[in-house]
């Protein structure tokens, strides 16, 4: 196959005209708004046997498929037997048949009550969930552990499955996260006397058992830690810092039977023991204006500071910073939502913004999800829903938020219930993309909106974009498309998804290409070849999906199947073209300043 060496020149220069020609336009949704690619209107109502359900947990895979558990009710009464529940949905918002028994693993837990409340991914696609069971007559940490495809992973634990109990009564397992080493550090509560609580963090081995290296010197494979004397503690959140030192959030009670929270947080060394170099002690508190704050949801940025999502003040959406020293970071503006809400859970999207769910008080006991996001400030981001909330009325009086994550390609997942029909488990999907198509007139083949279109996760993007006739005058190599798309961007970020779509004549104009086997493929100027991508095909669309760009540059269209081929070479090609590209907003009226690019493309081919 013949081997070809790509260099590239870029001219720019500034110029302002009357009117705009060749312009690249963007098509704007909202980001904020439902997903409507999401099961056709954004939502997903989870059935189960027609009986109550509630997802409490969720987790997101490489693939975008989307993880939910929680329980469901027996008997449409939730008195015991409760019995746990897991679900995967694929893209489209339908349920993942290839998963579990037809999409679904539920089961009732010793036969009596059991409830999953979380779950996290391990590098090799296992899942662990975690939750409570009642065994010997109390409630005790259930950690599961499953395989890819959904069934109990029967190496971990007894059959998938263990138990533990740290306390005297119940104890709750709330949340997991998984060390680098494959350790799996679970975060809960442990009943000290009657219906009262204390932080209680551990940790198992990969195998399934409590690791006995963890706590040494106290209790081993767990810690309990007490913050405050005859009162209920609840540690809900648990992350793992990039030094192996865990950290733990959750609310703690003021007094005895109070009800009035704040909010605790805590860092262990990877060994167990309460960390002294945070906030001197190895626990901090934030309080509110009046003492009734609690945590709903922890992350910890790529820089160390731990961010948390909260209910502050008089019951405010907010959002509170700590340093890696414990302190509280005056740099993270707190702001409120002034409205009545209840935080449940957070979620970092890439750029490092806040992703805030919970619950948001209408009147009376109508409550709807939301969604909030911060700035990398603190503050709101009012590119988000206009106003940095969105809110979900589902029609019903008791909708809840409860979980939620960011997917690789940047869109917003909450899980919850409605209390339709007795409750009713839900995923709700929100858009954070701003999407269109691009379009723009060249001494080239005109790109036109049948062949290519971007969506951008979040922001102000302008992509420009030139279609390129890659043979002219001759033909594809073997597995090629007669087609190369050019695609660059200003201010976009990622990650993003692009679409290439080709005409009937392209496809037939290909030189042993089967268009089911076609996959994205992006050039690479470090070693002069076109490396696949992969991508989704849709032969009745003609159009090839690809998700998780993270930088923009050349492509092109290959079958990886032929034989004798291992995909596109560098084009044939020696050309000039030019695009146009709008600077400023539209707001300017009278002229528009735009910025012309030129390129020279130049191959040289080698044998």
């Amino acid at each position: 196959m013949t081997h070809h060496h790509k260099h590239r020149t870029l001219f720019a220069l500034f110029i302002t005209l009357s009117m705009a020609i060749g312009l690249i336009t963007l098509a704007h949704a909202t980001p904020g708004d439902l997903d409507t690619s999401f099961d056709s209107d954004g939502i997903v109502e989870a059935s189960f046997s027609g009986n109550p359900a509630v997802f409490n947990g969720i987790v997101v895979q490489p693939d975008n498929k989307i993880i939910a558990v929680g329980f469901k009710d027996q008997n449409s009464d939730w008195a015991a037997p409760v019995d746990v529940v897991m679900a995967r949905y694929s893209e489209d918002g339908s349920l993942d048949t290839t998963f579990g028994t037809s999409g679904i693993y539920t089961a009732s837990i010793n036969g009596t009550d059991g409830r999953f409340y979380a779950a996290a991914l391990q590098p090799d696609g296992k899942i662990i969930v975690v939750g409570y069971s009642v065994s010997g007559g109390n409630k005790a940490f259930l950690v599961t552990r499953f395989t890819a495809d959904g069934a109990l992973d029967t190496t971990f634990g007894s059959s998938g499955m263990t138990y533990s109990s740290f306390g005297a009564g119940d104890d709750q397992a709330y949340d997991v996260a998984i060390q680098e080493d494959g350790k799996i550090v679970v975060a809960g509560s442990a009943e000290s006397t009657t219906l009262l609580y204390d932080f209680v963090i551990a940790r198992y081995t990969d195998a399934g058992v409590l690791d006995t290296t963890f706590n040494p010197g106290g209790t081993p494979g767990y810690a309990i830690v007490p913050l405050q004397s005859d009162a209920r503690d609840y540690a809900k959140h648990v992350a793992i810092q990039s030094d192996g030192k865990i950290v733990a959030t959750g609310p703690v009670e003021t007094g005895n039977f109070s009800n009035i929270y704040n909010m605790a947080t805590i860092r262990l060394t990877s060994a167990g023991a309460l960390d002294t170099t945070f906030n001197s002690t190895g626990i901090a508190a934030y309080y509110g204006s009046d003492s009734a704050d609690t945590c709903g949801g922890m992350e910890i940025q790529n820089d160390g500071k731990i961010v948390m999502a909260a209910v502050v003040g008089s019951s405010n959406i907010g959002a509170i910073r700590y340093t890696t020293a414990g302190a509280v970071d005056t740099t993270f503006s707190p702001a409120d939502s002034g409205s009545t809400d209840i935080v449940k859970d957070a979620a970092l999207q890439p750029d490092g913004k806040l992703v805030v769910t919970g619950f948001k008080n209408e009147t009376g006991y109508t409550w709807d999800p939301f969604v909030v996001r911060y700035n990398t400030d603190g503050t709101l981001d009012t590119t988000f829903s206009g106003d940095g909330l969105a809110y979900t009325n589902l029609g019903t009086n008791t909708d809840y938020g409860l979980a939620v994550a960011v997917q690789p390609d940047g869109q917003i997942v909450v899980a919850g219930y409605k209390s339709s029909g007795g409750y009713a488990a839900i995923l709700l999907r929100y858009d954070t993309r701003v999407t269109g198509t691009a379009t723009v007139g060249t001494s080239e083949t005109p790109i036109g909106s049948t062949n290519v279109s971007a969506q951008v996760p979040s922001g102000s993007c302008e992509v420009t974009a030139i279609k390129k006739n890659a043979f002219p005058g001759g033909t594809a190599d073997d597995g090629e498309m007669p087609a190369v798309w050019d695609i660059t961007g200003t201010g976009c970020s990622f990650p993003m998804t692009l679409e290439f779509c080709y005409s009937d004549a392209e496809l037939a104009n290909a030189m042993n290409v089967t268009e089911s086997s076609l996959a994205v493929f992006k050039y690479n100027d470090g070693s002069g070849s076109w490396i696949s991508q992969g991508g989704t095909v849709n032969t009745g669309s003609n159009c090839v999906t690809l998700t998780g760009v993270s930088a923009l540059s050349d492509w092109t269209l290959g079958d990886t199947t032929t034989s004798g081929n291992s995909g596109p070479t560098a084009v044939a090609l020696d050309s000039f073209s030019g695009q146009a590209r709008k600077m400023v907003p539209w707001l300017l009226v009278g002229s528009f300043v735009l910025l012309l690019l030129w390129t020279i493309y130049k191959q040289h081919s080698q044998a």
